[in-house]
């Protein structure tokens, strides 16, 4: 399984964002694309629920300007697709440009079933007779099948749902067909930390479904994709791609926060999914995943023109993975004499510097940016005024791990250190 022949738009970033269901035409292409391109932006992800339809001119649009689309067809309370209906829906996306189809949505959620329906046995297998003739169909017509994305946890654990379901590819003879198949994933950070469950079950092997023993992580946050790339090679031997479906360091619509964590605002959202995407760009997460897909609303409420504005501050490039890292060696260039520098905000030179973290910690700290790019580690303090995207973007072109610690304010930012000391965390993203 190569999942480096699958197809990706010109100039990759892994950048990408869910648009709002039915809100295609009221608001017109001109409007989206503008905020795909001006973010830099190479996937989209369109909701639709059947049997509405994407329409053609957007999904042209976006093809011609490069922009990856996967066309989700939610059917809810789900049940089968009529044959001629589906074959004819996957023609026409398949001809509007689109590479990538995904069936359904939730299915391990009792609220995308009817009550009649999840009541009966072996929901699982009656699932899969529903998804695979959509498998089969769209691989035969030259699409890309996506499996349902499951909602993390949900009322039928969904790792234990998606081992389950490529258990039932393989018992049924369709093995072949995972050539040409993805696997769908919501990995949403909500309030936890970024990096919270990284490592996946190999690190966290205590975690059991809904039971989080403490002082243990589970999957239910931004790095899912890793507890979901393990359930893959243990069933098949090889990875899948993984379509985030939806995505981002902040909350999911409609989510309770984790009251075990401070409840997240726009700024700090928006400032962690910067992060996501430099770790993505720079090929820190694994290369089975594809894209990242933050949501938009039709209104724009302040997290996410928070987060728009943000990542049009991103310095972009296509991403790296495993078969296009930059040819220089970036450690010959930069040797690592150092192992952590705290690197300061130049504007507050002057100012008492961050006694706790740095008596705890003992990190290498100053104002010096080429100090910096000789460090394995670097904390980056405080927001863009101090250190600009650009420099940061130089610090991680040096091969250097980087994070950036930031608050509302510089006395914010001293508290979330001093914390951090506190607690004995030296990173808030790397584990």
């Amino acid at each position: 399984m190569n999942i480096s022949k699958y197809p990706r738009p010109r100039g990759d970033t892994g950048t990408g964002f869910r648009l709002p269901a039915d809100q295609y035409e009221r608001l017109g292409a001109d409007h989206w694309i503008s905020i795909l391109r001006t973010t830099g932006a190479s996937w989209a992800i369109l909701p639709c629920q059947h049997p509405r339809t994407v329409p053609a001119a957007l999904l042209m649009d976006l093809a011609s300007r490069d922009i990856e689309t996967v066309v989700q067809v939610i059917v809810n309370p789900i049940e089968p697709i009529e044959t001629n209906l589906l074959r004819n829906l996957l023609a026409r996306y398949r001809d509007c440009g689109v590479h990538y189809i995904s069936f359904f949505d939730r299915p391990n959620c009792v609220s995308q079933w009817s009550l009649p329906e999840w009541r009966k046995p072996q929901l699982l297998r009656r699932f899969m007779d529903l998804f695979i003739p959509c498998m089969e169909k769209a691989s035969e017509l030259g699409l890309y099948p996506v499996f349902s994305p499951l909602e993390p946890g949900g009322d039928y654990w969904d790792t234990g749902f998606l081992a389950g379901a490529l258990q039932e590819i393989k018992e049924r003879g369709k093995t072949p067909f995972l050539d040409r198949m993805a696997v769908g994933i919501y990995n949403y950070g909500y309030n936890r930390p970024l990096g919270w469950g990284k490592g996946g079950r190999t690190r966290w092997k205590d975690c059991l479904p809904y039971q989080t023993p403490t002082g243990s992580e589970d999957h239910l946050g931004f790095y899912l994709f890793q507890w979901y790339e393990e359930v893959i090679r243990e069933q098949l031997g090889f990875p899948l791609p993984l379509i985030s479906m939806g995505s981002g360091a902040g909350m999911a619509p409609g989510e309770k926060e984790d009251a075990s964590f401070s409840p997240l605002e726009g700024k700090s959202a928006a400032q962690r999914n910067q992060e996501a995407v430099y770790l993505l760009m720079e090929g820190e997460l694994p290369d089975s995943l594809f894209n990242l897909a933050f949501p938009l609303d039709a209104v724009m409420d302040e997290p996410a023109v928070a987060s728009v504005k943000a990542l049009r501050e991103v310095p972009r490039h296509p991403r790296y993975s495993s078969w296009n890292k930059p040819e220089r060696d970036l450690k010959s260039a930069f040797p690592k004499a150092i192992n952590h520098y705290l690197l300061l905000p130049a504007r507050e030179r002057g100012r008492p510097w961050p006694e706790k973290y740095v008596r705890r910690f003992r990190p290498t700290f100053g104002f010096s940016l080429e100090e910096a790019m000789q460090a394995e580690f670097v904390t980056i303090v405080g927001g863009n005024l101090g250190v600009s995207p650009q420099e940061e973007r130089k610090v991680r072109a040096a091969g250097c791990k980087v994070e950036r610690v930031v608050g509302k304010s510089p006395k914010e930012t001293r508290k979330m250190l001093d914390s951090m000391a506190a607690d004995g965390k030296r990173f808030l993203t790397f584990g």
